[in-house]
């Protein structure tokens, strides 16, 4: 069974890229921002469709001007006679005239004279008036006015996209055809990729060194060129690019044959695709077949395998340990509240998902104030700075839920369900993410103690002791919450939410709350933390020695 290649994760695990860009937003990072793009693309539509009419009556006008012409001159002199070639000229329509036998026969006959006259009265100045109508210009100001109101995407915003997809496709290992062919794990959506959106893919993959997805790319904008007859981009141009990526690819498989971008043994020649064939290409990945440790408490490159293989579907715990697996409506030792629909997705340490915990209301709310105020996400750098990460690919606000009757509510309920004590000095504000397609977070822990020297207002509430994280939207295909130390995953069930501790009860760092965001792989997600400050909660969860887990 082929398992999933994770080098997308391992290259940005820990890559952490300040961006000097003033937008607000990364269209590859906003779901809100491509919702604005595609109503800022209607009103270019409605521009492009009236300006393409005014461009297919004036190729009207050019048409039949030529063919006036073919009919009036070419037909009638070529019916009076055998035309000399000898000092000729190419007219538009592509036949050869001797210019000199052209005018004689011209000014001789009537009806031609007539016509070419009244070519040069009539369609002619019709012609002309169109080159120098204001239609061009009408167009270029609708474009002005649409740019002075938002910030239109840029390469940078390509780059994005195309990491979003590689990551979609590595992660999820979808087939190469079903996936550009618009099929995402069974769901049909009818729109694809053309051969030059599968050879750009390909080519950013062959760059950053990705040498297999970079060879299943470039094979599939090939196929798609010359089997699905779609003419986006040269076979040829394909061709060489293809030859390129296959030498980088056994040139890396020689030197470093472990290597989690090769495939097992090089492939020497463009024939061994088998370009003319449908289906996968029939080499093992090292990637592949790859075996899952769980409950290591160091970081190691194990996290980043057993993370892609949870969000793919991958199931890695044993069947002895699913067992302990429940759903429950009673009392929870860590769930206090009496009457909820609870699934312990892992015990000791215990995470676990509350469902139906928020109102319909409340969701909606939570959405429609934090929408605005969405910026790319950022991550705590090493002097507790804040930079724009690529290992978190969404966007993000904060707000205080005691400026609304409803969301005011949000403390209460999440006190009433842990326990543990949830006010202003206790938890901090509501934080909301919004995951567009590809939208991801790499493996983390939830500490801020971790990476950075805390100040007074943080020594006085102490680390993050435990996270409660709503899920506000239903996710079509994929965006789970993986525990990659755990072997758990927690589907992203609108109206649920989950919740774990972060820190053990000797206040020490739990190294198995580690998660991360799955990719999104249709749809869009958003999901809101509350986190629970430690030093509010001596009473609520007293300290005590760590009894080790098992």
């Amino acid at each position: 069974m082929r398992l999933v290649g994770i080098w997308f994760f391992i290259l940005l695990f820990t890559s952490l890229i300040p961006t000097y860009n003033s937008r607000q937003d990364d269209y590859f990072t906003s779901p809100a921002a491509v919702q604005k793009l595609v109503k800022v693309e209607q009103q270019i539509l409605s521009a492009f469709n009236e300006y393409a009419s005014v461009l297919e009556k004036r190729v009207e006008r050019v048409k039949r001007y030529l063919d006036d012409y073919e009919q009036s001159v070419l037909a009638g002199i070529h019916s009076l006679g055998r035309v000399s070639q000898v000092t000729s000229k190419v007219t538009p329509t592509g036949n050869k005239i001797d210019l000199q036998d052209l005018i004689v026969k011209v000014s001789s006959h009537p009806l031609m004279t007539y016509r070419l006259i009244r070519r040069f009265v009539v369609e002619l100045q019709d012609i002309e008036r169109d080159l120098g109508s204001q239609n061009e210009k009408k167009v270029l100001n609708t474009m002005e006015k649409i740019r002075k109101g938002i910030e239109l995407p840029t390469r940078r915003d390509v780059q994005g996209s195309i990491e979003g997809l590689l990551r979609i496709h590595d992660v999820y290992n979808l087939d190469i055809n079903d996936f550009t062919g618009g099929n995402f794990q069974g769901l049909e959506t009818k729109s694809s990729l053309t051969a030059a959106d599968c050879y750009l893919v390909g080519m950013y993959a062959l760059e950053s060194q990705i040498h297999t997805r970079s060879i299943e790319w470039l094979r599939r904008a090939y196929r798609l060129t010359v089997l699905g007859h779609n003419q986006s981009i040269s076979a040829q141009n394909i061709l060489k690019d293809l030859e390129v990526a296959i030498l980088s690819h056994d040139d890396t498989q020689q030197s470093d044959p472990t290597n989690i971008y090769v495939y097992r043994q090089p492939i020497l020649h463009i024939e061994n695709l088998k370009l003319d064939l449908d289906g996968e290409i029939n080499l093992e990945k090292v990637s592949d077949n790859r075996e899952y440790v769980l409950y290591k408490d160091q970081e190691n490159l194990m996290d980043l395998f057993n993370f892609a293989a949870l969000c793919s579907g991958k199931s890695l715990q044993t069947a002895n340990q699913s067992k302990l697996l429940t759903c429950i409506y009673k009392p929870h030792p860590v769930v206090r509240i009496l009457v909820e629909k609870v699934e312990i997705l892992h015990q000791n340490p215990d995470v676990i998902q509350i469902y139906d915990v928020i109102s319909e209301t409340a969701m909606k709310r939570i959405i429609e104030q934090a929408t605005p105020l969405m910026k790319r996400a950022k991550v705590i750098g090493t002097n507790a700075d804040e930079l724009h990460s690529t290992s978190r690919t969404s966007t993000t606000t904060w707000f205080n839920e005691d400026s609304d009757e409803i969301l005011k509510k949000i403390p209460r309920r999440v006190q009433s369900i842990t326990g543990l004590t949830v006010g202003q000095f206790s938890a901090e504000q509501l934080q909301v993410s919004s995951y567009g397609i590809g939208g991801h977070y790499n493996p983390h822990l939830d500490l801020l103690f971790e990476d950075f020297i805390p100040g007074p207002e943080d020594m006085f509430m102490g680390d993050r002791i435990a996270t409660f994280m709503f899920y506000l939207s239903e996710v079509g295909k994929g965006g789970g919450t993986a525990f990659p130390r755990l072997g758990i995953v927690a589907k992203p069930v609108r109206g649920s939410a989950i919740f774990w501790f972060n820190l053990r009860t000797d206040l020490s760092k739990d190294p198995f709350s580690l998660h991360g965001g799955c990719p999104v792989l249709y749809g869009t997600k958003h999901v809101a933390n509350k986190w629970i400050r430690a030093n509010a909660q001596m009473q609520t969860r007293k300290c005590g020695l760590q009894k080790p887990y098992g």
